[in-house]
């Protein structure tokens, strides 16, 4: 059986694939987590309907059968699966609409796999990316 430490869910974005590794090496976990990145991932897993919602929680369940003990939930504003910056009144509004989101997302893994370690982090700035963990 192989087992790593973390599993980490983010976007596709490209802008954030160099930095979320980095993340990891950081935190300890080199070579050591699954990583999961579809566009807008929290957004479908709490707003785009079941069958959304069952496929990303079969990549929990295939990640979970790797012994993994905490998951990083990671959302970026500029988002264009949210519609990007375009898309909110303001950066206040954007990052509260992650925030509630990623939080929505822990509701819905709490309840799936109970017991389960999740962090969320909103990423910002593409080209220097840095992370801001959420509680």
């Amino acid at each position: 059986m192989h087992e790593c430490k973390a599993y980490v869910v983010a976007c596709i974005d490209y802008r954030f694939q160099s930095a979320i590794r980095e993340l990891m090496v950081s935190l300890g976990l080199q070579d050591n987590y699954d990583l999961s990145t579809f566009a807008g991932t929290i957004l479908d897993l709490v707003h785009d309907g079941e069958a959304a919602r069952q496929f990303i929680l079969k990549q929990f369940r295939i990640a979970l059968k790797h012994q993994i003990k905490i998951v990083y939930l990671i959302n970026h504003l500029d988002c264009t699966a949210y519609g990007g910056h375009e898309a909110f009144p303001s950066l206040a509004e954007e990052r509260k609409r992650h925030i509630d989101d990623m939080k929505k997302a822990v509701a819905i893994i709490n309840d799936e796999f109970p017991g389960l370690e999740v962090k969320m982090l909103l990423a910002y700035d593409g080209d220097d990316a840095h992370f801001e963990e959420v509680n």
